[in-house]
């Protein structure tokens, strides 16, 4: 292809720590995952007192005519695979070599050490074909330094806890809410839920212990030892507090820019 063929995708570089040491190229045979958010094929624009249902938002808001085959035409040509096309999620999942990968949107894939753990990051900006780049909302995968962190803060004096029953006091929330029949979808970035020490918090306030599931998202593991689960079970509790009876649904997914 020519140059006038391509666009490159503005601000696309990525972000490295200050103290980040580059160790090299990424092998030329290392397997790529790259995944590719699409734009809408139509607005979302909320009315007043409609409730859509998820059927009706994929219809609504899957990519316009003839992008995913766009997508396939230009994974083929690329020599990459088509590993998921959801038009419902407008994403599309392409691997391959680090070699093709790298050569198909024009960077350096690299290693680098950050705090003794090893990432994959890349150098210089991205680019897709000039024809697609309006349909592609992202290009993600690329990277796999963790994209989130804890916020939790332990105090270094004891203090007077604040429990999740002082906080939605605080915001007003109802405090005789029954969850019986709700269910609460609890987004997770890495870590894991500890039965017994949420049967613990339920009887020191009276709660009823809820039935707790765990999936997994894009294959992330649901049980990383060296996961944030402070941050897990913070949200377990709260969430039980506040809705008390509901069924809680753990999606573990990965903490990259893909998973985020």
């Amino acid at each position: 292809m020519s140059s006038q063929e391509w666009h490159v995708l503005e601000e696309s570089q990525a972000w490295w720590p200050a103290t980040a040491v580059v160790r090299g190229p990424v092998p030329d045979d290392e397997r790529v995952e790259v995944t590719l958010v699409l734009a809408p094929g139509a607005p979302l624009e909320p009315v007043d007192g409609v409730v859509r249902s998820r059927a009706e938002l994929a219809r609504w808001r899957r990519p316009h005519e003839g992008v995913l085959e766009a997508v396939a035409r230009f994974a083929a040509r690329a020599g990459l695979e088509v590993i998921v096309a959801d038009a419902a999620l407008r994403r599309v999942v392409l691997a391959g070599s680090a070699r093709r990968v790298g050569a198909t949107f024009d960077v350096r894939l690299v290693h680098y050490d950050v705090a003794g753990r090893r990432y994959r990051s890349y150098e210089g900006l991205l680019r897709l074909p000039s024809a697609l780049a309006p349909h592609v909302l992202a290009v993600l995968g690329l990277e796999t330094r963790p994209y989130a962190r804890p916020h939790l803060r332990r105090s270094l004096a004891p203090t007077r806890p604040t429990t999740a029953l002082t906080v939605a006091a605080a915001y007003g929330f109802p405090t005789s809410y029954d969850g019986a029949s709700t269910t609460i979808g609890v987004v997770e970035l890495g870590g894991v839920w500890h039965e017994a020490d949420l049967a613990s918090y339920c009887a020191q306030f009276g709660l009823s212990v809820p039935d707790v599931s765990v999936v997994s998202v894009d294959g992330a593991p649901t049980s990383d030892p060296s996961g944030p689960d402070a941050e897990v079970m913070l949200d377990l509790e709260v969430a039980t507090t506040a809705a008390n009876g509901a069924r809680l649904v753990l999606y573990v997914a990965p903490n990259t820019d893909a998973g985020f």
